[in-house]
């Protein structure tokens, strides 16, 4: 995916889950946005007339996406589209201030899931089954609905993709194979195949605050069999045993001090060190999604030598479902156009020419499963394993919990065991937490 491509960033350069819905509690008033603000940062308009405007709430829309939803959404279905750009941080906050001013957007675009989020800081949705009850499910994914709904009902569909694998450079594995799967002490002997001076074979995100790690720690947990939480919003219950917790906490372990393909200070990486560390080929292997083809744009050894495998199987094979997602809000007037709007840029001449044909994955599986270009190719079959997010912010559990619990092994070489021990005895007040 270009990065100029920011009708997509939200699905496919994860702004939103780097900041793990950190944030945004915090006052803003998006009133003046709504209300017309000429400012081009925080409004932007294009095309049709003012009296078929749709307004779209947006954190990941720029200039050039508005441009594309005007050609293949607006302009067929005679309608001017409208951008008003607020912050991740404060999203929730300022979606919920503008229907206080009765200035409510027709559409919020975020990401699915951020969706129970805007709920639960009060912004009224409108529900999409009767809309969506026709739709022909057979080319459509089932973690697109299931990460759109909350109790039983349907609020956001996605119009872009994303999920994780292990991206690694071919050239520094030479003629070694890559399995097409792989349980915990198979993928530690093939990544010492990748060591090398002045460089980690393997790496990934453990600072404390950090958006990304979450996409990589979850898939591992929900592979050993647990999750975040289980149940719904209010009274959630624990979704994870100490014996899932020391199996992720074993993995981490042993990669350090086992197979010795990552550091210890790993323990105090963030994004910013993967990233980067990938990019400018000091390390040879991580968790990443697609979008790791732009951020390392600028170093043409790295992007020609991209290869992609599986996450490790720590029990189920699994890889991590992120959308950028479309909802209607239930106060405005104009929810049949806008779900015209959503239908047209899940269509597939919109899915085809912009999502796939510029290096992204879309919601139809037919399209992803004959992906051309061989980087994006093996992420488009790995989304059929996808799983999905408890409908709470992980970040609570991340920054009380397991990102501590990453950093006693990693930092201090704490026993997976106590470290699972650990989280479990401080497990139930970060509970008590996310329930209030």
């Amino acid at each position: 995916m270009a990065a100029s491509n920011g009708f997509l960033r939200a699905a496919n350069d994860i702004r939103l889950s780097r900041r793990g819905l950190m944030g945004l509690s915090g006052a803003a008033a998006a009133t003046a946005m709504l209300a017309g603000c000429s400012s081009p940062s925080g409004s932007r308009t294009s095309g049709g007339s003012a009296a078929d405007e749709l307004t779209i709430m947006t954190s990941g829309i720029d200039a050039e996406g508005l441009e594309f939803m005007q050609k293949y959404a607006g302009d067929p279905l005679g309608l001017k589209l409208k951008l008003v750009t607020v912050k991740d941080e404060t999203y929730a906050a300022q979606a919920a201030s503008a229907q206080q001013a009765g200035k409510s957007p027709d559409i919020v675009q975020w990401t699915a899931e951020g969706m129970s989020y805007l709920m639960a800081s009060g912004v009224d949705l409108a529900p999409l089954d009767d809309y969506s009850a026709d739709l022909d499910r057979s080319d459509l994914y089932e973690q697109d609905f299931a990460s759109g709904s909350l109790e039983g009902k349907l609020y956001a569909l996605a119009y872009g993709v994303n999920c994780r694998a292990i991206v690694y450079r071919t050239d520094y594995l030479g003629s070694n194979t890559t399995p097409e799967e792989w349980n915990s002490d198979e993928f530690g002997e093939w990544a010492t195949s990748l060591i090398g001076s002045g460089r980690n074979a393997f790496g990934w995100e453990a600072k404390t605050g950090d958006g990304r790690g979450s996409s990589n720690f979850l898939p591992l947990l929900w592979s050993a069999g647990g999750n975040t939480v289980t149940g719904d919003p209010g009274s959630f219950k624990i979704g994870f045993t100490k014996s899932q917790i020391e199996t992720v906490m074993n993995f981490y372990s042993d990669m350090i001090y086992k197979y010795r393909v990552a550091p210890s200070d790993v323990g105090g990486w963030g994004y910013e060190d993967t990233d980067g560390g990938f990019s400018k080929g000091t390390l040879g292997a991580y968790s990443v999604g697609p979008f790791i083809r732009s951020i390392a744009a600028k170093y043409p050894d790295t992007v020609n030598n991209l290869g992609v495998a599986p996450l490790p199987n720590l029990g189920t094979p699994t890889t991590f479902w992120e959308s950028s997602a479309l909802m209607i809000h239930n106060q405005s007037n104009k929810k049949d156009k806008a779900w015209a709007f959503i239908e047209k840029l899940r269509g597939e001449e919109f899915q085809t020419d912009v999502v796939i044909g510029r290096g992204g994955l879309g919601v139809l599986k037919s399209l992803n499963t004959n992906i051309k270009d061989e980087f994006i190719a093996p992420f488009g079959r790995l989304i059929e394993t996808a799983g999905l997010s408890a409908p709470v912010s992980a970040q609570p559990f991340m920054n009380n919990l397991f990102y501590p619990a990453m950093q006693e092994v990693a930092l201090r070489n704490t026993s997976p065991a106590d470290a699972a021990q650990t989280v479990m005895d401080k497990a139930d007040s970060v509970l008590a937490e996310v329930n209030a």
